[in-house]
């Protein structure tokens, strides 16, 4: 897979809006398809991924704006005019996905930027959030326990263990190798992780197989004993324990309630 983003956050929110193309987006704990003309608003140090199915396929081209929440002044955001980008904002922590035809003013301001002033600019990310701030037909991407319980690390540790984890959790990753990525041995990697996460290694790993699961069950007709092994799973029963435990459902159920939601 190509990998327009790269696995990384920063302090900086990120509006991201895709013009063209599809593959995979990861936000936090959250593992889905993306399609043009989405729009996601991702919120202060979410760690975040866009990246493309195929190398054969054409880059995804997005318009993508990032910008300090301080950016027009401590407490601007707080004042009553602007209260209510102040709550998209927080709502931002976990990720928030916006698509379908509500986006339509939205993108139309977000078409002008290139040829805009640096002051014109300004304004139109303004109006951007104030409009978006008042479209109610969104979704949220991440978990709350993600975006609650993610600590970026100063010594870039976490952020390591999550890209080695996104690349390679379709294989049989060891808790040894988690370590040495992270530079720990086993029992200090284990405290460390919780530490900074609240939940423990193999619970993140198993999250991230969950969620990618769910891409294949959506988009795929995939046997669902294929989709376990090509998770990372070694066994169908540890597969669908893991899964219910992370969704509600079964795989099968999963797939048949996105089905009648579809139909």
């Amino acid at each position: 897979m190509q990998n327009p983003t790269g696995w990384h956050s920063h302090p900086e929110i990120e509006l991201l809006w895709v013009v063209s193309g599809s593959g995979t987006r990861f936000v936090g704990d959250s593992i889905e398809p993306f399609q043009e003309q989405e729009l996601v608003l991702l919120g202060e140090n979410l760690p975040h991924s866009w990246q493309a199915e195929n190398l054969t396929d054409e880059r995804p081209e997005a318009v993508v704006i990032q910008f300090q929440r301080t950016f027009l002044g401590n407490e601007f955001f707080q004042t009553p005019e602007f209260a209510h980008i102040d709550r998209l904002l927080d709502r931002a922590d976990r990720g928030l996905l916006f698509s379908g035809e509500t986006l339509s003013p939205v993108t139309a301001l977000l078409t002008q930027l290139p040829t805009q002033s640096a002051l014109e600019q300004v304004f139109t990310i303004l109006r951007v959030l104030d409009r978006l701030s008042t479209i109610d037909a969104y979704r949220t991407l991440a978990r709350p326990s993600f975006s609650a319980d993610y600590h970026r690390s100063t010594d870039g540790r976490i952020d390591r263990v999550y890209e080695f984890t996104i690349a390679q959790f379709g294989q049989n990753i060891t808790l040894r190798q988690a370590a040495e990525v992270a530079g720990l041995t086993e029992a200090s990697f284990c405290r460390y992780f919780k530490l900074h996460t609240r939940r423990t290694y193999v619970e993140f790993l198993n999250e991230i197989r969950v969620g990618y699961a769910c891409k294949l069950l959506i988009t795929t007709n995939r046997d669902i004993t294929q989709i376990c092994y090509e998770c990372g799973f070694l066994t169908l029963s540890n597969f669908n324990r893991r899964f219910k435990r992370v969704t509600g459902l079964t795989p099968t159920h999963y797939r048949e309630r996105i089905s009648q939601n579809q139909g």
